[in-house]
């Protein structure tokens, strides 16, 4: 009877296994941590996340957790801003009327910072197809949704309010237009909107932004470059201009991206916002919320010169959130982007918290093990190029083994 020989792994491999070895707890990715005020009275408490906090958990509540001496979890719920800071306005509108098709229009105040209108409709069964554009000058109009429907319009109170949502935009006047080639119209008895008054938000102004500019000649822009050391989340963006006296600027806002072009995905960037920033409207704008650390500003210049711009400050919404603490416990937030989305009761909760709620103070965000006397010897441990670099070799190393492994194998004893 044959024997059957073992496959001997090569010196090589080993040495190169042994390497492996050595390396592997650098590809784990390490907790940030912050530790919590003391509470001093057991109840619910409300915690403000901090930019660095939030940077760290990559703008996903859902990475976070709160964790008592025990490290056991503690179950928190997101504080939502007091909705009583909503301010609803009525708009005056003008309806047009053809053959296929109704429309209502509205005249925006300067900058005032739309992402919806709200529509008082007469309860009806119907389902109607609509679009949104949007004007400067109520002649030529560009398009800013494709086509959209509105259902579930009827109400025992004889109307229904439906909200509609278009993207930012830099325009004077907004247009829905309904399709009414197969339906008869729509009743629109009134238009609002609501938004926050400037100044009601709480709003945290991001520090550490790094700023450069260049005038492309050739197109008639200014090209403003921003940037942050880690991505972090923006909310708004605001302007100091210092000259002209008189001006009326096109914006757009746009972050790196991929973009795909005939099948093929190239680096370039996308395109998030637009807005039109005037000497006598508003100088800080909303934005869609990003994650990011880059950001370019394309002004529209024409045949003005450049504006003077002595700062631009960008900022995010306060986050926060809520527990219940116990008078005496150590707590600390913990960031992972390994955990998955927490299910705690206290979610369908979230009126127990009540306005001035007593408030915690987190600390600085710290890493799991990290030595900071370390830094300047070993920081290039803990850079995030080190790490991919780990992994791309230990799948080279596992590659390599098993097709040796196989290659053994296969052989005949």
């Amino acid at each position: 009877m044959p024997t059957i020989r073992r496959p001997m792994l090569h010196p090589m491999i080993r040495t190169i296994s042994l390497l492996f070895l050595l390396l592997l707890p650098g590809l784990g990715l390490a907790q940030t941590y912050a530790a919590l005020e003391e509470p001093d009275s057991s109840g619910i408490y409300k915690i403000r996340l901090s930019p660095a906090l939030r940077s760290a958990m990559r703008g996903n509540l859902h990475f976070l957790r709160i964790l008592d001496s025990k490290d056991k979890e503690v179950p928190y719920v997101r504080v939502k801003p007091e909705p009583a800071r909503l301010v609803r306005t009525s708009l005056p509108f003008v309806r047009y009327k053809t053959d296929s098709s109704s429309s209502y229009r509205v005249e925006r105040p300067s900058n005032a910072e739309w992402g919806s209108i709200i529509l008082k409709i007469a309860s009806n069964d119907l389902v109607k197809s609509y679009t949104v554009s949007g004007s400067d000058d109520g002649e030529e109009w560009f398009g800013m949704t494709g086509k959209l429907t509105l259902a579930g319009m009827r109400s025992a109170d004889g109307f229904v309010k439906k909200e509609i949502e278009f993207p930012s935009n830099p325009f004077r006047f907004i247009r829905i237009e309904f399709d009414d080639r197969k339906l008869l119209p729509v009743f629109v008895q009134s238009i609002e909107t609501h938004e926050y008054p400037k100044g009601a938000r709480e709003l945290v102004r991001l520090e550490g932004v790094s700023q450069s500019s260049e005038e492309d000649l050739q197109r008639k822009k200014t090209v403003i470059h921003l940037s942050f050391p880690e991505p972090q989340v923006v909310n708004r963006i605001g302007f100091d201009v210092t000259a002209p006296a008189l001006y009326r600027r096109q914006l757009r806002l746009s972050v790196p991206g991929v973009v795909v072009r005939r099948g093929n995905r190239t680096e370039g960037k996308k395109e998030i916002a637009a807005f039109a920033l005037s000497s006598d409207g508003s100088d800080e704008f909303g934005i869609p919320e990003l994650f990011t650390n880059k950001l370019t500003i394309e002004i529209a210049n024409d045949d003005n010169p450049p504006l003077a711009i002595a700062g631009i400050s960008l900022y995010q919404d306060q986050l926060s959130v809520a527990a219940d603490l116990k008078k005496g416990e150590q707590y600390r937030l913990a960031v992972d982007t390994l955990y998955s989305v927490p299910r705690y009761d206290l979610a369908y909760f979230g009126g127990a918290v009540k306005p001035g709620a007593p408030e915690l103070k987190a600390g600085e965000p710290l890493i799991a093990g990290k030595d900071k006397s370390a830094d300047s010897d070993f920081g290039w441990l803990n850079r995030k190029e080190f790490m991919w670099a780990c992994i791309v070799f230990g799948i080279l190393v596992i590659g390599y083994l098993a097709r040796n492994l196989l290659r053994d194998l296969d052989k005949k004893p």
